[in-house]
């Protein structure tokens, strides 16, 4: 599983083909987001759990 930010996408997209890997799951965060304070990085993560979850057992969300 890979978390990528939304900066690094397409770049990400591009390897993962590249390699042989396009069916490969990821999960996409918001960009920059070191800025931000903890509680909000936190709630982003607890957004995209359910995204996780579902790139684990399915694949791509």
């Amino acid at each position: 599983m890979t978390i990528v930010t939304q900066v690094f996408e397409s770049l990400f997209k591009s390897t993962i083909r590249a390699k042989g890997y396009p069916h490969l799951p990821f999960i996409v965060m918001p960009h920059p987001f070191d800025h931000l304070p903890e509680a909000d990085i936190r709630g982003h993560g607890k957004q995209r759990l359910r995204d996780l979850v579902r790139a684990l057992t399915v694949g791509q969300v």
